[in-house]
């Protein structure tokens, strides 16, 4: 016996039809790593000011890698690209706003604030680490992290 998986409700399939336009014209948005670092910037109002808005840039070669991946491999449907195309935006945005409050408060990444966050937050995600890697299922991606 094979598993099948139920139909999707009506709401589903009219999104994924591209029958519900704002969500459909968003879904046809390129998820380019330039577009979507000026819409974030946009979205909060950031003139651009270069990869320097986004604090650090070693997050740009993982989403180098994911970006084509989802482009060409994940088969995403309708609203599945336009939840994934948002919920990059959103870290991205996050991402923003963190280095602008950082830049005006530098003590809170001092080593010792560092420590209590992780001390206090760590339990939460003890089930997800193995030895030297996290891992665990965020919808239907699968997240694998090694410690360098």
């Amino acid at each position: 016996m094979t598993w099948e998986p139920p139909a999707r409700p009506d709401w589903v399939q009219a999104v994924n039809a591209g029958g519900i336009l704002p969500i459909a014209e968003g879904a046809e948005l390129p998820l380019e790593r330039d577009a979507l670092l000026a819409e974030a910037r946009a979205a909060l109002g950031i003139a651009d000011g270069g990869m320097a808005d986004f604090g650090s840039d070693e997050f740009l070669e993982p989403l180098d890698v994911l970006l084509p991946a989802l482009e060409k491999e994940a088969e995403l449907t309708v609203i599945g690209r336009w939840m994934t195309r948002r919920f990059l935006l959103r870290f991205l945005e996050v991402r923003l706003q963190i280095v602008e409050y950082v830049r005006g408060d530098p003590g809170v990444v001092d080593e010792e604030t560092r420590e209590r966050v992780v001390t206090a937050v760590r339990p939460a995600f003890d089930k997800f680490v193995h030895g030297t890697e996290v891992r665990f299922t965020a919808a239907c991606w699968v997240v694998d992290a090694r410690a360098s």
